[in-house]
């Protein structure tokens, strides 16, 4: 069976592609200054799109690609599941509550990345796990998961330059804000797979 295309994650994918692009090699940076997250900005300037635009700003081509392959993966298990349209909404609101929740604890300067938002997601991927065996035991050992898996290893014990707490709390925050998602929504979304063979275990 091959692999569901995940539209939403590959148009996510490529808006960061653009802004990487476009911001380091024609406008010098210019984009970075505009929308990454700032706590003075934020909150004294009332600068609120930052709390969005800075989940598509990253620090290099590793941290692009690191996050690109992941928000991939999380695409192809559980977009289809969601409806692309809730996957876009899980990604952007685990990100921008992320984003408000660290100004107020960091106090960030210039902080950006998506992992709160792909993170947010994974926690979506885990309540799959736990409410549908078919799907855990149908994905558990593919390269999306062992992928997803390894990215949540790397970005919380060893990540890039060692351990940083905040990093971890973003990752945290953001993965309990989607499995807060996850629950909530459940009754009027049924946030279940959609496979045939998984209506019969309910």
């Amino acid at each position: 069976m091959k692999n569901y295309f995940p539209k939403m994650a590959i148009l996510l994918i490529s808006i960061f592609l653009i802004v990487f692009v476009v911001d380091s090699f024609v406008l010098n940076g210019l984009l970075h200054q505009w929308g990454t997250l700032n706590k003075e900005k934020l909150f004294l300037d009332y600068q609120w799109w930052r709390v969005v635009t800075s989940s598509f700003f990253h620090t290099g081509v590793v941290h692009i690609l690191a996050n690109s392959l992941a928000l991939y993966c999380s695409g192809v298990l559980i977009e289809s599941k969601i409806r692309s349209s809730w996957f876009l909404l899980v990604f952007l609101i685990s990100n921008i509550l992320e984003q408000i929740i660290f100004s107020f604890v960091f106090s960030p300067t210039s902080s950006v990345g998506s992992s709160a938002g792909i993170f947010g997601l994974m926690g979506i991927i885990v309540l799959f796990c736990l409410r549908n065996r078919e799907f855990f035991v149908k994905h558990i050992k593919s390269r999306e998961m062992e992928y997803l898996i390894g990215y949540c290893i790397l970005g919380n014990v060893i990540g890039l330059g060692g351990f940083h707490f905040d990093r971890l709390f973003v990752h945290a925050v953001g993965f309990t804000i989607g499995i807060v998602l996850g629950i909530v929504s459940k009754p009027f979304l049924n946030l279940m797979p959609n496979d045939k063979t998984s209506n019969n275990m309910r």
